[in-house]
Order: structure tokens, then C-alpha cells, then sequence
């Protein structure tokens, strides 16, 4: 089952998945976070984390990723924050993303997180930034599949 929190992507990954036949099958709950109280509020986002790192962080997108799992069904999970507008915000450029995908696989809960720069476009980043995080689930499934627990 798989749940999405989205903050700059606005939901373009649930509405991504949500075309596919039979996505009732594995699609679990999306969260749309674009507000910094959504994140602390519905995700348990810590305040001093947003304070230390800022919105657009990968700690914050890991954070958001982790506040998924409150719901015991999900065992695979994408968040996104990011700069969508045209203008740098506390000196992040514009069209830069941060993703994190968590997955649990035998009652360990593994996350991965990574930051792109997607350009300045504020029509193209969500469905761009949408593509992208999709595309890696995948690979960061295998990964977390042929690793042995700790």
C-alpha cells in the first residue's frame, strides 16, 4: 500500500497513480502539506527541524515521509517539498525539490532522500517533479529488498 505527502508537487503523484487501472488495489491515503502547519499538524513535522533546516530541506521531506507511517497499512510511502515559484526562498533556488521514499520491509522502516534542481517553471515542476519521484521507487525497492536486516 502506498500513501504520498506532498507539499510542492500539490498531489500531482496521487493524481499520477490514481489514472492507473485497479490503483484502488494499492493506493492508500495522499496528504497535500503545502502549509508548514499541515506538516506539523497532520505529519508530526517537528517545528525545529522546519527552524534548523527550512521547508525545502531534505530533513523535512524524511520527516513528512516518516509521518506516513502513522497509518499501519502503508509499507511504501513518497514526500516532496520544494520551491515551485519563480523566486529563491532563504536563498533555496526556485525548481529545487526534496524527495524522500520510505519503505517498510520486515518490520524495518528504510528511507532514502535526495534533492534535485528542476529549473524555474512553475507549471512544470509538480508533473516533472511528480515523474521523477515515481521513477525511483523501483530502484530504492530492490535496494531495500536484497539488503539483509540489522
Amino acid at each position: 500500500m502506498l500513501a504520498t505527502a506532498e507539499s510542492c508537487t500539490g498531489g500531482e503523484i496521487m493524481a499520477t497513480l490514481s489514472k492507473q487501472g485497479n490503483c484502488g488495489d494499492c493506493l492508500f491515503i495522499g496528504y497535500v502539506v503545502y502549509h508548514h502547519l499541515a506538516k506539523l499538524k497532520e505529519l508530526g513535522v517537528n517545528h525545529t527541524t522546519i527552524k534548523t533546516y527550512s521547508l525545502t530541506s531534505e530533513a523535512v521531506a524524511r520527516e513528512m515521509v516518516k509521518g506516513i507511517f502513522q497509518h499501519e497499512e502503508i509499507n511504501v510511502a513518497i514526500a516532496t517539498t520544494g520551491i515551485v515559484g519563480p523566486r529563491s526562498m532563504d536563498g533555496i533556488a526556485p525548481g529545487t525539490v526534496c524527495f524522500a521514499w520510505a519503505f517498510k520491509h520486515k518490520n524495518n522502516l528504510t528511507i532514502f532522500s535526495e534533492t534535485q534542481i528542476f529549473g524555474d517553471s512553475p507549471i512544470k515542476i509538480p508533473k516533472v517533479a511528480a515523474y521523477y519521484a515515481l521513477s525511483k521507487v523501483q530502484s530504492y525497492h530492490q535496494q531495500v529488498k536484497s539488503t539483509p536486516p540489522t
